[in-house]
């Protein structure tokens, strides 16, 4: 590393003027990394281009992206130089830094990844470039990146997991040699700067907390307590107790009724008793039409019916005949005369003029009763209406409520009917899911007996086909040992054949005797005839015994028989004639008996036949 190196490690990079460029740089070339690379981008940023010919315009689409290219201009060589190392250190490790950044964010459960390389570039130069630090000189830069932020990032990268993590997410991009040596030690080497990095930022953080301003303690207003002004006498001066007692007494009349409410319920209580009195006359004075008989009806109600008691009857007698004296008749006459004579007198009295005032009095009198009659006739006929309208209108609610009974009754069979029907096309439908499961069961079981058929018949065909091979394979394996044996044989023979050619032959003659001299010498031909006919006698010999073991047999079978038949005829003829004996003796005969025998049977016959007869019927 020469010296120039050495001076970019050493300088501090916590400064606003390095850290404000390179974040904007990162986030520019994020858009042209495709089309440059990061030695082409700085050349086209920093570097100054003239165009080879005057007259064609210079297009720099680098410079373009940038709102603000004079500030890059205006930086000096050393800030420029750190900002390009800073740059492409960051670029190098870009594969490495934002898995570490993206950790982070989603560990502070940010929504989006805007602040990504503003993150990455932190994470670089607080585990690579932290040893340059000079706290005092980058205050500023602490402030305006928020020292909060600042402060969560420097404890994720101090935390006891953050080396393995280092290792993992470089292993993936580099070596891991190269990895432990650059990444990892480097880190583990900055740590000790992390934590006094950490203690300045949190004591920094203390100092310039703002104080909670103290909170104000009302004051109530002191209206209430106020000190009690006491008068200015001597000591010895008792107090005047009679401003203590009332000025006067409280009237009674406080504690009493007023006279109005007293006159009210007074009055009250006068007309409630002539409203009474009134009540009670008219119901006296009032006509029989109008007086209530629930009364009546009540106490005929509550009235338990007497015991009935069982009384004599009462004798009837004749009707007596009155007989008319002479004195009764002469009683009678005189009535008679006496009321025909007043009347004549006072239609006399009448014609001449004159007047009784009884009778004026009995005339007005029987025109009230008339007119009372006429006006109880009409009320009784507007009862009687109103009774008639009344059961009018019970006929017609009765028919009324018979109609709805009857409308509600064809309802409910309606109802009932559909619910028949509702229930017979479920029953129905039932059914047909039914047949259908079944069908479906069926045709699966069926499938399955199939296929397992078809399985059976395959393992059957199979089976027969290998037991066929290995049948045909032993067949051709002994047909196989078979031609080699007879092959063997053949051999054999033909070696014998040829062995047994030197020696002499001689035909053999089987009519031929040996030639020894004996009497009983034969020949082979006499020895196998006599043999025949020997084997010949043996054979009728053994028949003939047969047929007389086998005749003998069926003679003894005969004989056992005929003495079974004997002995059965014997015994059915000795039972029937033990019979005959008995049901002689039993048998006593007489006319009443066979009369009385007659008359039984044809007494069943015609039970029998009319048994028959109904039976038929």
């Amino acid at each position: 590393m020469n010296c120039s190196e050495e001076e970019l490690t050493k300088t501090n990079v916590f400064q606003l003027n390095i850290l404000i460029p390179l974040i904007e740089i990162l986030d520019v070339y994020v858009t042209l990394k495709e089309e440059f690379s990061p030695d082409e981008f700085c050349i086209h940023l920093f570097v100054k281009e003239r165009p080879k010919d005057k007259c064609k315009p210079y297009f720099n689409p680098v410079r373009k992206r940038f709102n603000n290219v004079e500030e890059f201009k205006g930086l000096s060589v050393s800030v420029r130089s750190i900002v390009i190392d800073l740059f492409m250190n960051i670029v190098r490790y870009t594969a490495f830094l934002e898995p570490i950044s993206k950790d982070y964010l989603d560990k502070q459960n940010c929504r989006n990844y805007n602040d990504l390389h503003q993150i990455t570039v932190f994470v670089y130069i607080l585990s690579y470039r932290i040893c340059s630090l000079f706290f005092e000189d980058s205050v500023e830069c602490f402030v305006y990146f928020k020292v909060r932020r600042l402060l969560s990032l420097v404890a994720y990268l101090l935390r006891a997991e953050t080396p393995n993590l280092f290792h993992e997410k470089g292993c993936l991009t580099f070596e891991e040699d190269f990895v432990e040596q650059n990444l990892v030690l480097p880190f583990l080497e900055a740590t000790p700067c992390l934590e006094k990095l950490q203690e300045h930022l949190k004591e920094f953080a203390r100092n310039t907390k703002v104080p909670k301003k103290k909170l104000t303690i009302p004051v109530f207003m002191n209206v209430l307590n106020r000190p009690k002004i006491r008068l200015k006498v001597p000591p010895a001066t008792p107090e005047d107790l009679s401003v203590m007692k009332f000025a006067r007494q409280v009237p009674k009349t406080n504690y009493l009724k007023p006279s109005m409410v007293s006159k009210l319920e007074s009055l009250r209580a006068t007309n409630r008793t002539n409203a009474l009195n009134l009540l009670k006359h008219a119901n006296k004075n009032a006509p029989s039409c109008f007086q209530r008989r629930k009364d009546v009806d009540k106490s005929i109600e509550r009235e338990k019916p007497r015991a009935i008691v069982a009384r004599r009857s009462i004798p009837k007698f004749k009707p007596v005949e009155i007989k008319q004296t002479v004195a009764s008749t002469l009683r009678e006459c005189a009535r008679v005369i006496s009321v025909e004579e007043k009347e004549i007198k006072r239609l006399k009295a009448l014609a001449e003029g004159g007047l009784d005032p009884a009778s004026i009095l009995k005339f007005e009198e029987e025109k009230r009763q008339r007119q009372r009659e006429e006006e109880l006739l009409r009320i009784q006929e507007k009862h009687l209406l109103a009774l008639l309208t009344r059961e009018n209108a019970f006929t017609a609610k009765q028919s009324l409520l018979d109609d709805v009974k009857a409308h509600a009754e064809s309802v409910r069979k309606e109802r009932q009917q559909l619910y028949d029907k509702l229930e017979k096309w479920r029953e129905n439908h039932n059914k047909e899911m039914m047949e259908i499961v079944e069908k479906c069961h069926e045709i699966e079981q069926a499938s399955r007996e199939a296929f397992n058929a078809m399985i059976d018949e395959k393992k059957q065909k199979g089976a027969e086909v290998s037991e066929e091979s290995r049948r045909l394979k032993t067949q051709l394996m002994k047909q196989r040992e078979e031609e080699t044996q007879r092959k063997i044989k053949l051999i054999q023979e033909i070696k014998t054949i040829q062995s047994l050619r030197a020696l002499p032959f001689k035909d053999f003659d089987p009519t031929e005797s040996s030639g020894l001299g004996l009497l009983c010498e034969m020949s082979l031909a006499e020895l196998k005839e006599r043999l025949f006919w020997t084997k010949m006698k043996l054979d009728e010999e053994i028949k003939n015994r047969k047929f007389v073991i086998q005749r003998e047999r069926e003679r003894q079978k005969n004989l056992i028989n005929d003495t079974r038949k004997a002995l059965e005829k014997y015994k059915a003829s000795k039972c029937a004639v033990s019979s005959w004996e008995s049901r002689q003796q039993s048998q006593v005969t007489s006319p009443e008996i066979d009369a009385l025998r007659k008359k039984l049977e044809e007494q069943k016959g015609m039970r029998l036949q009319k048994k028959m007869m109904s039976s038929s019927k």
